[in-house]
């Protein structure tokens, strides 16, 4: 039977292994089935291309671009390099369809039943444009937005979205139907 460690004698030891290992580093990172300006906008969240890139660094930047819907089906994996002694990154993305439905609702017992129709389209060229729409319907109000985003990628941490653009309008029972534009305020 073994003798009994502390936890500081089990931290001690796993740290004396674990500092036997050298850093993940990333050497290349390639991209299946995007084009070229695709490659550059997503090439941003991971330091647009500098090197030494770790993995800690690839971690951030895939969560990162991950974190948009249109890009759920982008899949990562990492390749061993036997040549250079690093990793090669690869991001694949699975075929979606850029035009999106998606419909729910609520049934009640009480007078608050709604139905809910939204509609997306992605564009996805030198910058991401999402247009979407959705409609609501129910016994007492029936809302309703169009909305309009255009994101500019400058770097991971700052985007720019100049065209954003939402027009939304209630109707209610008593059939006022009123428009708002939302403009950004910059």
């Amino acid at each position: 039977m073994k003798a009994f460690r502390t936890c500081e004698q089990v931290a001690e030891a796993r740290n004396k292994f674990n500092n036997k290992s050298l850093p993940l580093q990333i050497d290349h990172i390639t991209y299946t089935g995007f084009n070229s300006k695709q490659q550059r906008y997503m090439n941003r969240f991971f330091r647009n291309g500098r090197r030494p890139l770790y993995f800690s660094n690839v971690k951030e930047g895939y969560y990162k671009l991950v974190s948009d819907d249109y890009f759920h089906h982008v899949y990562p994996g990492f390749m061993f390099d036997t040549k250079t002694n690093k990793f090669n990154f690869n991001l694949a993305k699975r075929p979606q369809n850029d035009f999106q439905i998606d419909f729910g609702g609520v049934i009640s017992t009480r007078n608050i039943s709604t139905i809910f129709l939204g509609v997306n389209y992605y564009y996805f060229h030198r910058a991401l444009t999402h247009v979407m729409a959705n409609f609501y319907t129910g016994n007492f109000i029936s809302p309703h937005s169009l909305r309009h985003v255009s994101i500019f990628l400058v770097s991971a941490d700052f985007t720019s979205s100049p065209k954003q653009r939402s027009i939304t309008g209630t109707s209610w029972r008593e059939k006022i139907l009123c428009f708002k534009t939302f403009l950004p305020p910059y």
